[in-house]
């Protein structure tokens, strides 16, 4: 059994996390390569204790930082973890990815969502926010004056076991409460978290503020981009609802185009993601944008055979007569694709609108 094995098991016992703490550190310091190792892993528990007893929530390795590991092996619950640690969710690993896009690259919904919000919590920078990081800050300093007054006073209250969020179910905010009370367990702990909060505020009124500017205010995140796609396109393609009615709901444009002219529409169909379409189609997509090739989002929902999105289409007044640059149709395109369903629908539809136009 290794020593944080054993440290796992400590954590509930009388003794408590701050005599485990003390007891690690007089035998080794807690190095990165240990903490990256454990996200690696997918191990949790060694993970939140490494953080615990102080390992570099930001550190970097090979170009990137463990927040960027986490996100990208669909760690989320270690995401979670290290967000309530304060990890800098505004840094670039050595390829310009942010974590944000290695979320959504990796299909990680909860990641992305936990990463969007802290995008919230950023652009925010209320002076509520700022207040109860400074009675934070206190608490802190009064915990640790208290634990290292003396050896007797810290003997006695190592006998009471510290806090500890709910591993079982961990989420933001629990761990996010728990921190500050861990972290102010022995000697130096209020520094360290004085310097989480000061690096806190620095990447809102630094990398964050640039975002800002560019993307008109709001979340930062919300503009970032994924090489020639948005993350609204990179969401959209994996078919993360979600995070596509939480983005467009933070002021992401629901009509941004690539260079071969798709919207975000036009990729969800095309992967077959009928429920992303309809999200689209319901925060205001454009029915009539079209492709370098020439096809619109009925094109491709029509191609997919997504019966669903076809119908929400029809309804809400899409073309139905437009055609390619190879020359097809909507419902050419779904009869190729062996579709008879959505053949059937559009020739309904087809008549209907014939008819319509009969009539006047």
């Amino acid at each position: 059994m290794s020593s944080l094995d054993g440290a796992v098991r400590l954590r509930d016992s009388v003794l408590g996390l701050d005599f485990v703490r003390h007891r690690l550190r007089q035998f080794r310091p807690v190095h990165l390569e240990e903490l990256w190792k454990a996200i690696k892993d997918g191990r949790l528990l060694d993970a939140l204790l490494l953080l615990y007893l102080g390992a570099d929530v930001d550190g970097q390795k090979e170009g990137r930082r463990p927040l960027h590991l986490a996100a990208s092996l669909r760690r989320s619950v270690h995401v979670e973890v290290l967000l309530a640690f304060r990890a800098d969710c505004n840094l670039r690993d050595g390829e310009g990815n942010s974590p944000l896009v290695l979320a959504v690259k990796a299909g990680d919904e909860r990641s992305a969502l936990a990463l969007i919000r802290e995008g919230d919590e950023i652009a925010k920078g209320t002076p509520e926010r700022q207040q109860q990081e400074e009675e934070e800050e206190k608490e802190t300093d009064v915990t640790a004056e208290n634990n290292n007054s003396s050896p007797s006073s810290s003997a006695s209250s190592s006998s009471v076991p510290m806090p500890l969020p709910n591993l079982e179910a961990p989420s933001l905010q629990v761990l996010r409460e728990g921190a500050p009370c861990i972290a102010c367990m022995g000697k130096g702990r209020g520094l360290r978290l004085r310097q989480q909060r000061e690096r806190d505020r620095a990447k809102a009124s630094s990398s964050a503020e640039l975002e800002l500017q560019k993307g008109g205010g709001g979340n930062p995140f919300v503009h970032a981009t994924m090489g020639d796609l948005s993350v609204l396109h990179g969401a959209a393609s994996r078919g993360l609802e979600s995070v596509v009615t939480e983005l467009v709901a933070r002021g992401a444009d629901v009509d941004a185009v690539t260079k071969y002219g798709e919207t975000p529409l036009h990729i969800a169909c095309d992967n077959g993601h009928g429920g992303t379409a309809i999200s689209l189609l319901r925060s205001g997509a454009s029915l009539s944008a079209t492709t370098k090739w020439g096809r619109t989002g009925l094109h491709w929902a029509s191609l997919r055979g997504l019966t669903n999105v076809v119908e929400e289409m029809v309804e809400r007044g899409a073309l139905l007569s437009p055609r390619d640059a190879d020359g097809a149709t909507a419902g050419d395109l779904a009869a190729r694709g062996r579709h008879p369903d959505v053949v059937d629908l559009l020739r309904k539809a087809h008549t209907k609108v014939h008819q319509s136009t009969s009539s006047t």
